[in-house]
């Protein structure tokens, strides 16, 4: 397999990702696709219609462990390196794997170090002309998200706006960002400012208290 390290800063609205990671150039999935238009079967398996389980590419998340997951997708690639952003802090997720879905879409894998366990997932490669349409898939089968807790808000914001402000501030970008909950799961569909591309980026609240003892200890 051939493959070269690249560096993805892709800022969000509430949302910034730092990730580090070996990049594969090859290696397909071939699995059958929950996305109604086939123009868009390079989303092979990102969604999972159970009401109980957000499980992209057939991984759970919260629940499946990194030998269980090379046990699906053995062409699996560890990550030279990998970060995860809570607040203003990237906290290292050295535990990461790249799964290569086409040419020009691959999958990032975040386990906790200690358990083995999927935390977060992070689609790269797609369009930005290509949002509406895959925000309309994605509504089809998971619930919006209007505004974050608390807690989600202390793990996502940056400083762009305020607690009591945000649902306004999220409502002036909804062209650049949508947000989807699903059994403590939150779903990020957003455009990067940076370039044509956008992100889907899962991430599990659950793992938020762990992430903010890091981020308290850097």
């Amino acid at each position: 397999m051939i493959h070269s390290c690249i560096k993805k800063v892709i800022y969000l609205t509430l949302f910034l990702i730092s990730i580090v990671s070996c990049y594969p150039t090859d290696n397909n999935l071939d699995e059958k696709s929950l996305i109604k238009n086939k123009k868009y079967a390079f989303l092979t398996n990102v969604t999972h219609p159970s009401q109980k389980e957000v499980a992209p590419f057939g991984l759970t998340i919260g629940k499946i462990t990194v030998n269980e997951a090379l046990s699906k997708y053995p062409q699996l690639i560890k990550a030279d390196s990998s970060y995860i952003s809570y607040g203003k802090k990237e906290i290292p997720m050295p535990n990461t794997y790249a799964l290569p879905v086409s040419n020009n879409l691959t999958a990032f894998l975040q386990f906790d170090e200690s358990t083995n366990i999927l935390q977060n997932v992070l689609i790269f490669g797609l369009k930005s002309v290509d949002f509406d349409i895959i925000k309309q898939e994605f509504k089809d089968i998971y619930s919006p998200y209007e505004e974050y807790n608390l807690s989600e808000f202390e793990a996502f914001s940056r400083g762009e706006t305020t607690f009591e402000d945000q649902k306004k501030f999220l409502e002036k970008h909804k062209n650049e960002i949508a947000l989807f909950k699903n059994n403590g799961v939150i779903i990020i569909l957003g455009k990067s400012i940076t370039s044509d591309e956008v992100v889907i980026f899962y991430r599990n609240t659950s793992y938020f208290p762990i992430l903010k003892n890091k981020a308290e200890a850097y």
